[in-house]
């Protein structure tokens, strides 16, 4: 394995550790504390530490009131992420929920401020890596597929979504769910299920690496796989997909023109090129999602590499 753990910037997110090979399933480790369960929700007695019971409580109420259509479901909080010398990947983590998550950055601005400046600064020592967070930091899997083409697929996330409405992902992402999800493969696994309607086994998933999502109290970790499905198949499925709702148009995009995404802007003249289904204006210019030009940079040496 070729295990990069050194903090990384790039747009929109820092990549804290990395592996051009993708770590299998069963070369990582994931630890869950089920006893442990922190919340700004001001109606529950939780582990809270006092310190962050004020700041947390701002939170919550703050995406209550400004989000209150969404789901408050538990979440999985990263406490460490831990390279080990053998090349483990290690999560530890414990509950969490969603109000707390999504408003964190926006109500508690200098605890969110300093769990960014600590969270990149590896506590271990070269080829290991200690990453700890002193905030609730929210599993989400930022999770790539490519067709039976060798292309990329990408999604435009619908206006109703939480975070980056109206933005493209490659391809997707999902929040771990600790009530259905025993290790961040699995929420990636789901994920191509319940939004594109494909059957993705865990085997074949790679993790290619995890960063810090700036401005986002989630850390990224950015999966990748393959279907044998081609292009006619992949519209049809994702149509009858469980989430399909969550997105409103669908690319596949060859990795060797992928840079012409790369740019701030994508206009109609290259996205036309590459358009599969779904809605969109025709003179659309279109916005990438901030760790999408991160996991393009991840495939293509990952797709080099195999």
């Amino acid at each position: 394995m070729s295990i990069d753990v050194e903090a990384k910037p790039y747009p929109g997110v820092i990549q804290l550790v990395a592996n051009s090979d993708g770590w299998k399933l069963q070369q990582t480790e994931f630890n869950l504390d089920p006893s442990r369960f922190v919340t700004g929700n001001p109606n529950i007695v939780s582990q809270t530490p006092v310190e962050l019971v004020e700041p947390l409580q701002k939170a919550w109420l703050t995406t209550q009131k400004q989000r209150p259509t969404d789901f408050n479901g538990l979440k999985v909080a990263v406490e460490a992420l831990i390279v080990r010398a053998d090349g483990v990947l290690v999560t530890e983590g414990y509950l969490t929920d969603y109000f707390t998550l999504w408003g964190i950055p926006k109500a508690a601005p200098e605890e969110f401020k300093k769990h960014s400046e600590t969270v990149v600064i590896n506590q271990g020592r070269k080829p290991s890596a200690i990453y700890e967070a002193s905030l609730p930091w929210g599993v989400c899997t930022h999770n790539m597929l490519l067709d039976g083409n060798g292309d990329m697929l990408m999604l435009i996330r619908s206006q109703g979504q939480g975070f980056h409405a109206g933005r493209v992902s490659v391809t997707e992402e999902e929040q771990m769910d600790p009530d259905r999800d025993i290790s961040p493969f699995n929420a990636a696994y789901t994920s191509y299920w319940e939004e594109l309607g494909i059957f993705v086994p865990t085997h074949t998933l790679r993790l290619l690496g995890v960063a810090m999502e700036i401005g986002a109290a989630y850390p990224a970790y950015a999966f990748i796989s393959s279907t044998d499905e081609v292009a006619s198949n992949i519209v049809e499925k994702w149509r009858n997909a469980q989430d399909y709702k969550e997105n409103t148009a669908l690319f596949a995009v060859p990795m060797t023109k992928v840079d012409e995404w790369s740019k701030e802007q994508v206009t109609s003249d290259i996205w036309n090129k590459y358009h599969l289904g779904g809605e969109i204006s025709p003179d659309a210019v279109l916005s990438l999602h901030s760790t999408s030009p991160w996991r393009l940079e991840l495939a293509r040496k990952y797709t080099q590499s195999i």
